[in-house]
């Protein structure tokens, strides 16, 4: 059997912001690592014009890692205007697969943890592409001019023409995959996490009297909804964290309203510990990150009624908001339905390379 090489495109997930699809990314990347081996090498690939040290990008044996430094506009372009451009070429060359043997002998696979433009050539015999949903065609009016043109550039559908195989994270992305670009193969793996706690030490946490909802200023994320939910229940607290929360105009938050802004992953992991509830109002979602963390924490989830989130996390999970007033009871966390990180990852790896 020939040995294998997966190209791994963290363009995406290099970011120093957190957000659910970097999340899930970097939560996949740090289990892939440990699958690393003789016969399986991997080639991490990141490109921005300052390298970031990142803690889940470190080379190892038989882990390579790769930045280039070409500014992203340029980047975009390079793969728009002049497709006889093949990255993978330059990749093999920068990691010093000097041996033409080598690269011969060996079955080249590509995985892609979010939409970029990319260029690869015939000897990559699997491409695979993660999208997290399709928000970007279904919401475009929500669309910043800057996010206009990154699209533009990018071009999603020729994209995803080029792909062997689309990945995603739910059964209602994956129709909304299908019905935006009609791609045929796609395979649903859901985002795996690691507890961070046994269940009994969770089940002892002395829960604090805030609501919590993790969110972004995207207008999509419908933030104008819980300052109004806010209003309605004054002797609630309720806590969010957003960063460049300036979009909403701070000055007009009620007093039992806080803003959190640039936490750290291991602070809002301990704000969804402790917080009586969680909220996540988000008109059109892929997965739902908060929700799903909240969950594994047993931390009850207060959410506008879906039909996505029903079926992704179980009724009997949620607890729903009627007319912008909060439930009189939350219900407690019964089913955690847990997708467990390495079982994922493992999932993940298998699909990539199958042909």
């Amino acid at each position: 059997m020939k040995p294998k090489l997966i190209i791994l495109d963290c363009r995406s997930i290099q970011d120093p912001a957190i957000n659910g699809v970097i999340k899930v990314g970097r939560n996949f990347l740090r289990d892939f690592r440990k699958h690393a081996n003789s016969q399986k090498r991997l080639l991490i690939w990141t490109n921005s014009l300052k390298k970031r040290e990142l803690d889940f990008i470190k080379a190892k044996k038989y882990i390579v890692h790769i930045h280039t430094r070409i500014p992203n506009i340029v980047l975009h372009l390079i793969f728009k205007f002049l497709p006889f451009i093949k990255i993978d070429g330059l990749l093999y060359k920068l990691a010093n697969f000097k041996s033409k043997d080598y690269c011969k002998n060996t079955q080249k696979f590509y995985f892609g943890f979010d939409l970029r433009s990319i260029n690869l050539s015939s000897k990559v015999q699997k491409k695979s592409q993660y999208i997290h949903d399709v928000a970007f065609e279904v919401l475009k009016e929500n669309l910043s001019l800057k996010a206009k043109m990154f699209y533009y550039l990018i071009n999603p559908k020729k994209t995803i023409q080029k792909m062997d195989q689309i990945i995603t994270n739910s059964e209602f992305s994956k129709k909304e995959i299908y019905k935006v670009f009609g791609h045929k193969n796609i395979k649903v793996i859901e985002p795996g996490l690691q507890r961070s706690l046994p269940e009994y030490k969770l089940a002892k946490i002395q829960k604090e009297d805030y609501i919590l909802c993790i969110s972004s200023k995207d207008p999509r994320k419908n933030l104008k909804q819980l300052l109004e939910i806010s209003k309605n229940h004054p002797q609630e607290k309720f806590i969010l964290v957003c960063n460049d929360f300036d979009y909403y105009q701070k000055e007009n938050l009620n007093l039992n309203f806080k803003v959190l802004e640039n936490q750290k992953e291991e602070k809002i992991q301990e704000l969804i510990k402790k917080a009586k509830a969680c909220i996540y109002l988000s008109n059109y979602e892929g997965f739902g990150m908060p929700i799903y963390e909240s969950i594994q924490n047993y931390t009850p989830i207060i959410v506008n009624k879906g039909k996505h989130y029903i079926k992704t996390f179980k009724i009997e999970n949620l607890s729903f908001i009627e007319n912008n007033h909060l439930p009189e009871k939350f219900n407690k966390i019964t089913k955690t339905n847990l997708y467990v990180a390495k079982h994922q990852a493992r999932k993940l790896i298998k699909s990539i390379v199958k042909l």
